[in-house]
Order: structure tokens, then C-alpha cells, then sequence
């Protein structure tokens, strides 16, 4: 059964890991290399949240088969497996942190050409970071062989490796303590949200075009060079490669000594994924050639040297990696970000939707959903969606809780102050393995939530972002898993210290790695690290980086903040706007017959009343009758006074609806009541009322509203039609049958 049990969590923990990567990484175009490193580096740190539980339960039944039989557990390994794993996880983790991974970060950005080349590139690039960081570690080494001598040499080592660990997690999990269960409330309440989706729409799409404009520099430059080079220059190879993997240059002419671009016809004819035409200058009309952005013409011969060198090329190459790098990024979270803004909209006008069917004007024509899926996801975005985040929000806020305080107060043990110390000390007491294996995974598996999560949403200066749908680059991956190994250990050791309770720690975990208080210069820094925990978790808590960084009128380019107030550096209003333009031109694509449709009810029933005066006269037109005295909306209307007509007295919008719809159901005299967007009739005269130029009086106090206009029924309407169709078509007996 142990055996069962502990392959039980392996496989989940694999499971985890590898759907990780699959949504931010992207398997197909990532090297095979770069996504093994990036899957260990991240299995690793993962896989303490299974290993921690069993060293306790395991330690407990050992120290219990000292003094008395006891039964084994259920998920009991022995000492050496665990001294195997941690050895395993920690040189791992080490040789991965300080080695492999700066040198394949370096190796993927780099611009050369060949294999040796990136490699040679990559060594020189982190060896002054290396020689600097060994020197230090060197001069440390020297003082501990003089100060300790050399028996506990390793545990020195261990001991001041992870003394930084612990620094980063005090940090990490002071802020997740927060952020976490805040940022799950504020995902409950949907205006909040859109209000911050509104905010960052408009930074989100400034930085999106800068990239594009960085895209298209690096293609001017690039196309430039292509002039320069020669067929027979030795250096063309690796001009050609740039071009085969940069398709913005492809057929890009400029205005230069040269008339006809170097490249290919083969190549110029493929697709340009950047949005530069085939054949055409890049920045330029169809109108013009030689033309930049804003119509100013520019020589692109001054943008490269006069003598093209292997290394500019490959300084080039490096740039242009990373501009298509920073362009498909921005790009995906632009578009993330709108299909968020496009949910928050459509939740917020169907809530007071009488139907209880989730509307939205995004859904493709050939998407039919039925009545019971609609309702479905109505009770789930309106009612079931906000309980269940406000829900599991508030049982993170109880952990946070539980956990800042059993870190302030774990040193006390007469009596136990530690809420968690507190548990784990009963669990011991009763010998319950269960207990202490459940107490020990839950709390691992949140602390390990707070401070992942915050290292995930660091940004760095928008170096290294995590993007979801498969657009987080190589060196992102890496970092992460980098910076995961770093917090590892000091993770274990800090839920260690705040659950022994003043009692002596015989973990197998705690045997091999020692005590960070071994370092002399360090005293007892294990002992007060943990109260430091509360600075981050109160700035936090009070949000004062973001208001800084708000007053400051700057941007908080290091986390990416969820608070509307600050932290964001976007603008309301613009962004409010950039969302709407946003969804008409999604509208437009998926909807091309309502492109000149606005969102509003009130606009699609003028529309649709304007369309239907449109075919009645070209219908007229084509019978030779003339146009009928009365529109459907009464004398001296039209569809244009109904554009800013709301349909409530009270002002309040009108929710929209899937399809514009009327009711055809009857056939009586009601002609003065519509159905508005979700079914419910309202008089048109008394909605008219309020618009400029309607020409519909208000409504009868106590009555339904009647316009002093005659306007014709539905019976009328349908009679009229009738009518016309009796009557001939225009042809050469048109005259005659009039006079007639």
C-alpha cells in the first residue's frame, strides 16, 4: 500500500507539472532540450508538497517503534529513500539553478549562427556573473575553513545557499498570503473586474504596439541589409536564414541605391504573419513606395554600417528573436485580455435579464446553443461563479490567517501559540498519521500556492512573463524554474520550523540539510526570519508599492497588480473605449451582416426599422407605387432619432439580445408595444418620447400609450402587402395601368 500511495502522488504530482507546461509552454516549437530542463527544474519544486508529509509521518513511526509498538502508516517509506530523494532534489536543483539554466537562457537569446557559436556566446555571457558569485562564495568558504574548520564544511554550504531561499520566500509567501485570497474576491465581484480590465486595456495596447513598431524597425534594418549583402558574399548564408525565419522583410522594398529587393521570389510571395503585404514597402501604401510611418520618406541605408560584420549579424538575429518574441506576447495578452473584457461585459448586461438565459452579442451565427444551455451558464456566471470565488477566497484569507500567525508565535510552547504547531503536536501526541499527513500537505500546498503564484506574476520589467495558451517563451520557462529550485528547500525548512513547536526536529529532511544558524555571520537568523513575513504581508495588505508607484504617475513594472486603484498606470475612460472598439470589430468579424450595429437595443431596433423602410421602398421602387404616407414608426420618424433613444424611462440601458427579434406571434392591434431585449414589451410611443424629433406624443396616463399618428397595425401592414402584390411589376404597360 505505501508503495501504491507514494506512485499514487508521483504520478499526480508528474500530471501537475507537465499541465503547467503545456499551457504556458509550447511543446511543438520549444527545443527538446529546453523543455526537459524546463520540466525538471519545475517537477522538483512541486514535488515537496508529497515528500514533506511523508518524512513527518515517517519520523513519527520510527520515533514511535522506539518506545512501544505502533503500526506502520500508510504511506511509510524508509529513512534512506528519503535521504535519496533530498540529496536528489537539492544537487539537482543546484546544478540546475547556478549551471544549466543561465547557460541555456543565454544560448536560446543568442544570435549566432551555429551550434559551438551559441554555446561559446552563452559561456562568455555568464561568466562574469559566475566569477563574481564564486568569488564571494570563495571568500566565504576561506573564512568558514578558518573560523569552523573543515568537518561541517558542506552543511556551512547548504546552510548559506539557502539562507537567500529564505529571504525569497519570506518575501513570495508574505505577499500571496494577501494577494491570493484578495485577488479570488475581486474575481467575484464582475464590475470590479471590468473595471480593472478596463484599466489595463489601454497600457496592455500601447505595449502591444510598441512591439509591432520594434517588429517593424528590425524589418527595416533587416531589408536594408539584404540590399548590402551580395549573393556571393560569404556572410549571405546567414542573412538568408534571418529572413527565413523573420517573414515580416519578405518582398519589403525601400528606397535605397538598389531598386529590386535581393530576396527571393520565393520567399517574397509567402504570408507575412506581422501584417506587412507581399511586394509592398514595409511602413507604406499601395500609393507609394520608399515611405515610412506618417508618410515621411527616410534613407535605410544610415540604419546599418558601412562594413556588415559576422557579429552585427548576429546582434541583429538576437534582436529580431526578441522583438517577435515581445510581439507574440503582447499580442497574446492582448488578445486574453480582451476575450476577459468581452466575458466581464456580457455578465454585467445580463444581470438583471428576466429570461435568465446568458446573452451575448459574440456568438458566431452558426452557433445555436439551446434554452437549457443558456440558462445553464447564466446560473453559473451570475450566481454559482461569484459564491464559489467569494467562497474559496475567504477560506484563503482563514489560512493566511492561520499561517502569518503560527509564524509569529511558533517559538512560544508554554503554552502553544501556533495554530499549526498546535495540530501537528496533537497529531504526534495520538499518533494519528493521517492527521499530521493531512495537516502537513494542506498547509504545504498553500504555502506553496502563495509563493509560486507571486514568483508566476512577477514580471521583472516585463522581461519574463508567464503568458497562458502556449506564448510563454524559452527563457521565461527557465527562469521560473530557476527561481522555483531557489525556493524549494527554504520552503521546507520554514513550514519545519513554525510546526516543530519547540520540540526537536528529527525529520530526515532536517538531519541531512542542518540548521541555517550553523553560519556564523548569520547568528540566529532562522530564529527571526519568520517574524519578517509580516512586512511584506501588511505593505500588501495596504497596497502601498502600488499607491507609491500610482502617485509617482508610473507603472508597476515588477508585479502585475489586480487593485483598479494603482499599480496599473492605465486610464479609464481610454480604456473603457478601447474595449468597445475592441468588441465591434469582433462583432464585425464574426457578425459581418451587423457591422453598422451598435450594441445597444435601442440601435438595433432603429436599424432594423431603417432596414425595413429600405426594402419597402426598393420594393415600391421595382411596382412603380409610390412610398406609403406612414412608416412603421408613425409620421415624421425615423430610424435615426431611435439611435439615442433609451428604452426605460429611468435611463438605464437596455440589455442586448442574441438575435434582433419582434413579436410575430399575434396579429392584433397592439402596434404601439415591441418587444425590447429580453422579452418584454414595452410602448413604443412611451419609449419614443424622450427622443429628439420622434414624433410621438408620451404615453396616456393609466393607458398602454397611443400615438396621436395613425400608425398602421401589423393586420394593416400585412393587408397593404397584400395589396402590392396584386398590383404588377413595372414593364412597358406601367403608364397604361396607372392611367388606368
Amino acid at each position: 500500500m505505501a508503495v501504491f500511495a507514494l506512485v499514487a502522488g508521483a504520478l499526480a504530482v508528474v500530471t501537475l507539472v507537465a499541465g503547467l507546461l503545456n499551457h504556458f509552454g509550447n511543446r511543438v516549437e520549444h527545443a527538446w532540450y529546453v523543455s526537459l530542463v524546463a520540466y525538471v527544474s519545475w517537477f522538483f519544486p512541486f514535488s515537496i508538497v508529497v515528500l514533506v508529509p511523508l518524512d513527518l509521518a515517517s519520523t513519527l513511526f520510527r520515533s514511535c517503534m522506539a518506545e512501544e509498538e505502533c503500526n506502520e502508516p500508510l504511506m511509510y517509506v524508509s529513512s534512506e529513500f528519503l535521504i535519496g530523494a533530498w540529496r536528489t532534489i537539492y544537487w539537482c536543483s543546484f546544478a540546475l539553478t547556478w549551471v544549466l539554466i543561465p547557460l541555456l537562457q543565454a544560448y536560446t537569446q543568442s544570435g549566432e549562427f551555429t551550434v559551438m557559436k551559441r554555446f561559446r556566446s552563452a559561456v562568455r555571457y555568464n561568466i562574469i556573473y559566475q566569477l563574481i558569485v564564486g568569488s564571494i562564495a570563495l571568500l566565504g568558504l576561506v573564512f568558514l575553513w578558518y573560523y569552523k574548520g573543515p568537518s561541517n564544511l558542506r552543511a556551512y554550504i547548504m546552510a548559506l545557499s539557502n539562507s537567500w531561499g529564505l529571504v525569497l520566500v519570506v518575501i513570495f509567501m508574505g505577499y500571496g498570503m494577501v494577494d491570493v485570497p484578495r485577488r479570488l474576491w475581486h474575481k467575484g465581484d464582475n464590475a470590479r473586474e471590468l473595471r480593472r480590465i478596463s484599466f489595463k486595456a489601454s497600457v496592455v495596447k500601447d505595449k502591444r504596439q510598441d512591439t509591432e513598431d520594434e517588429v517593424h524597425n528590425v524589418a527595416k534594418e533587416l531589408s536594408v541589409v539584404c540590399h548590402k549583402v551580395q549573393h556571393s558574399d560569404p556572410l549571405r548564408p546567414y542573412v538568408d536564414k534571418m529572413v527565413e525565419g523573420f517573414p515580416a522583410v519578405r518582398g519589403v522594398q525601400f528606397e535605397s541605391n538598389r531598386t529590386s529587393s535581393p530576396i527571393p521570389p520565393s520567399q517574397s510571395q509567402r504570408g507575412d504573419s506581422h501584417g506587412v503585404g507581399a511586394g509592398l514597402p514595409l511602413g507604406s501604401s499601395r500609393t507609394g513606395t520608399g515611405t515610412s510611418l506618417g508618410g515621411r520618406k527616410h534613407s535605410m541605408d544610415g540604419l546599418v554600417p558601412n562594413v556588415i560584420t559576422e557579429k552585427y549579424l548576429a546582434d541583429l538575429h538576437a534582436r529580431i528573436k526578441r522583438a517577435l518574441r515581445m510581439s507574440d506576447r503582447w499580442n497574446a495578452i492582448w488578445s486574453d485580455l480582451q476575450k476577459a473584457g468581452f466575458l466581464a461585459q456580457d455578465i454585467q448586461e445580463n444581470m438583471d435579464n428576466p429570461e435568465k438565459k446568458f446573452r451575448s452579442t459574440l456568438r458566431p451565427l452558426t452557433s445555436k446553443p439551446r434554452n437549457w444551455q443558456l440558462s445553464l451558464e447564466w446560473i453559473w456566471h451570475l450566481k454559482l461563479r461569484p459564491i464559489l470565488l467569494r467562497s474559496l477566497a475567504a477560506l484563503c484569507a482563514v489560512l493566511s490567517l492561520l499561517i502569518v500567525w503560527s509564524e509569529m508565535t511558533y517559538q512560544n510552547v508554554n503554552p502553544v501559540l501556533s495554530v499549526i504547531g498546535l495540530l501537528v503536536q496533537i497529531a504526534r501526541d495520538r499518533v494519528s498519521y493521517g492527521a499530521i499527513e493531512a495537516v502537513s500537505f494542506f498547509t504545504m500546498l498553500y504555502m506553496c500556492t502563495c509563493a509560486y503564484t507571486t514568483l508566476m506574476k512577477m514580471k521583472l520589467l516585463n522581461n519574463y512573463v508567464l503568458v497562458p495558451n502556449h506564448h510563454t517563451d524559452e527563457p521565461t520557462l527557465l527562469f521560473i524554474g530557476s527561481y522555483l529550485c531557489r525556493l524549494t528547500f527554504p520552503l521546507v525548512y520554514n513550514y519545519l520550523t513554525i510546526s516543530a513547536a519547540g520540540k526537536e526536529d528529527n525529520t530526515v529532511f532536517a538531519g541531512y540539510m542542518g540548521k541555517i544558524d550553523m553560519v556564523p555571520l548569520l547568528g540566529d537568523f532562522n530564529y527571526y526570519m519568520p517574524y519578517v513575513i509580516l512586512v511584506p504581508t501588511l505593505i500588501t495588505l495596504f497596497n502601498v508599492f502600488a499607491k507609491m508607484f500610482a502617485i509617482c504617475s508610473i507603472s508597476d513594472n515588477f508585479f502585475d497588480n489586480d487593485d483598479d486603484e494603482g499599480g496599473i498606470g492605465g486610464d479609464l475612460e481610454e480604456g473603457i473605449q478601447v474595449l468597445k472598439d475592441a468588441r465591434r470589430d469582433e462583432e464585425r468579424r464574426l457578425l459581418p451582416e451587423r457591422a453598422g450595429l451598435n450594441r445597444d437595443f435601442t440601435a438595433r431596433r432603429g436599424a432594423a426599422f431603417e432596414t425595413y423602410s429600405n426594402n419597402k421602398k426598393k420594393q415600391n421602387r421595382r411596382r412603380g407605387d409610390a412610398p406609403p404616407t406612414h412608416s412603421i414608426l408613425g409620421e415624421g420618424s425615423s430610424a435615426s432619432a431611435w439611435r439615442d433613444v433609451r428604452p426605460n424611462p429611468s435611463g438605464n440601458s437596455q440589455r442586448p439580445f442574441h438575435e434582433p427579434y419582434f413579436d410575430d406571434s399575434t396579429d392584433d392591434d397592439d402596434s404601439s408595444s415591441v418587444f425590447t431585449g429580453f422579452g418584454r414589451r414595452e410602448s413604443a410611443d412611451q419609449v419614443g418620447s424622450s427622443g429628439p424629433g420622434a414624433g410621438i406624443r408620451p404615453h396616456h396616463a393609466g393607458g398602454r400609450g397611443r400615438s396621436s399618428i395613425d400608425t398602421p397595425t401589423r393586420g394593416q401592414l400585412q393587408r397593404h402587402t397584400t395589396k402590392m402584390d396584386t398590383q404588377p411589376t413595372a414593364g412597358p404597360f406601367k403608364s397604361l395601368w396607372q392611367k388606368m
